[in-house]
């Protein structure tokens, strides 16, 4: 039997690595130094560890015990996963689990708990709720209590009890939507993306589905009109096809017209695609495209820094003050943003601005600048917005 490997632990790019020291192993040693790592590595950051491991034929069972009955004690939160061959989730946390041979190497020294404070994600999302559910609250009054310089996660902010009927119904809330496997990274752990501080007012929390790993790849944000021209349209998917055939992920917001034709077009050439929307998890915007955010999900990665309860509580009219701030997030997650077509008044212009406040490149599409009734593309331009004519001068810029 041929040995497997699937490994979800967001912030960490070693999975290569320990595929290569597990194939083709005939010895126990390699899987115990895998389970120790995962055990040290989750004690050490609090970080959640899936793992799906099929042990190559003639392996003792005791090497598979460890693996199938190590769970943590806390509850952990849903997340995308596979399962072992038995059927059953492995889950490795702190505290004692239910095996001795993982206890014992939960006794090998790990950095003072009250040092690195391993966090719950559960209880995170509970809080976080929370505080959204508080009059008041937008992202930047949570940036300015939550993030650096002050470091706190929004469980300090929340007494437990709350946070844990917090996180109760909105697990409820997108169970009954139909989502039931997702995750979350919290602003402060090693799984954030650094780069997403750069915005003015950087989230503290992003809800998730599919591969989070997709985040540390080199990202470009492809973005336009949501009603755009043929020529647009056309545009759009050569752009695309030759940043995947260059290995960009390509990221976009999963609305009409440009992103989804960027979406689409990166999944058609076998790319990676990121989408980071303006709703929560369990709803689509726009609604013809959930079969598109499905399919995201489950082959790349949605994104999402909307708070459930909160939206569910408010209607269209105040809800749609979402959108704008996830421009930001896409931009922030991006090592640049190109503009393929775009009105005068579009949403595209707060990520473009939102671009060159990060200190991303901005790139904007020659056709924009010879339309005559447009005069953003100059004046960005004049910011510092690079205009492009062909393929090569982006090629150019993000290789600098």
């Amino acid at each position: 039997m041929a040995t497997t490997l699937t490994t979800r632990w967001t912030g960490y790019q070693t999975l290569h690595r320990w595929r290569g020291h597990l194939a083709g192993s005939t010895t126990t040693r390699p899987y115990r130094r895998f389970i120790r790592h995962l055990t040290v590595l989750n004690a050490r950051l609090g970080v959640k560890v899936v793992v799906n491991l099929r042990l190559p034929a003639g392996l003792s069972p005791a090497v598979q015990s460890p693996v199938s009955l190590a769970h943590a004690i806390r509850e952990p939160l849903p997340c995308p996963m596979r399962t072992l061959q038995n059927g059953n989730p492995a889950f490795i946390g702190l505290g004692q689990s239910r095996d001795p041979e993982i206890d014992m190497l939960l006794q090998d020294p790990v950095p003072d708990p009250v040092e690195t404070l391993a966090i719950s994600p559960y209880l995170e999302m509970g809080a976080y709720e929370e505080l959204w559910h508080r009059k008041g609250t937008t992202f930047k009054s949570l940036a300015s209590i939550l993030t650096l310089p002050s470091g706190r996660f929004p469980s300090q902010l929340v007494p437990q009890e709350k946070a844990d009927a917090s996180a109760a119904k909105t697990r409820s809330y997108l169970a009954s939507a139909g989502v039931v496997n997702f995750g979350v990274a919290v602003n402060g752990t090693a799984d954030y993306p650094k780069r997403l501080n750069d915005a003015v007012s950087p989230v503290a929390l992003l809800y998730y589905q599919g591969w989070w790993n997709f985040t540390e790849s080199p990202c470009v944000a492809v973005v336009g009109s949501r009603k755009p021209s043929p020529e647009g349209i056309a545009r759009t998917r050569r752009l695309v096809r030759l940043l995947v055939n260059d290995e960009f992920t390509i990221v976009s917001g999963l609305a009409a017209g440009i992103d989804y034709t960027a979406h689409t077009t990166a999944l058609d050439a076998k790319g990676l695609t990121i989408a980071v929307l303006g709703t929560p998890l369990s709803r689509t915007y726009p609604r013809e495209n959930a079969e598109l955010q499905k399919r995201i999900a489950e082959t790349c990665l949605v994104i999402s820094q909307v708070p459930v309860r909160r939206y569910e509580s408010r209607d269209w009219r105040w809800n749609r003050r979402f959108f704008p701030e996830r421009n930001k997030t896409m931009s922030a997650l991006s090592k640049a943003t190109i503009i393929v077509e775009a009105g005068e008044i579009s949403g595209t212009l707060i990520h473009a601005r939102a671009a060159l406040r990060q200190n991303r490149k901005l790139f904007i599409l020659d056709n924009c600048f010879r339309n005559p009734g447009l005069t953003w593309p100059a004046r960005f331009e004049a910011k510092g917005a690079i205009r492009v004519r062909e393929y090569d001068d982006i090629r150019r810029h993000l290789s600098a």
